[in-house]
């Protein structure tokens, strides 16, 4: 087991056990920045109503799926609060993004009562509404 950063760099286990094809990380290209591209997709996407959340998706005119994520101070005024939010709603995201069927930009909508949630209960509810409506892989296609 590797105790040091030059441990680590070293040790051939850890550099080889690296085996999953599939990479999480989440640059500024798969992100949803600007004003004009927010206003586009809530025009032209379809929406999902759940209970603590509006998401909109569309298909994707970059090639990468995106998201945006949008939490008013509306909902509270600590920030810490909102960006802790945030930041579930991107890790979500990161991790089930090659579950997706197809590129799709995606905007997260924050409703009343999402900061009370636990991650777990943010995850099946998000998940659970894009699975229903048919956007992400059953099964048995993540297997293939």
């Amino acid at each position: 087991m590797c105790r040091s950063l030059s441990d680590l760099i070293s040790c051939h286990q850890c550099v080889s056990s690296k085996k999953s094809t599939v990479r999480y990380f989440f640059p500024s290209k798969f992100r949803i920045r600007k004003r004009a591209e927010f206003v586009q997709i809530q025009r032209d996407g379809a929406k999902i109503y759940c209970k603590h959340f509006l998401i909109i998706v569309r298909p994707s005119k970059s090639g990468d799926s995106r998201l945006g994520v949008v939490v008013t101070r509306k909902l509270d005024k600590r920030a810490v609060r909102r960006n802790r939010l945030k930041r579930q709603l991107r890790e979500i995201f990161r991790l089930n993004r090659s579950n997706l069927r197809s590129p799709l930009d995606i905007v997260i909508i924050a409703r009343r009562g999402s900061l009370a949630l636990k991650y777990w209960e943010i995850e099946n509810e998000i998940l659970g509404q894009l699975a229903r409506k048919g956007y992400l892989k059953s099964d048995s296609e993540k297997d293939a």
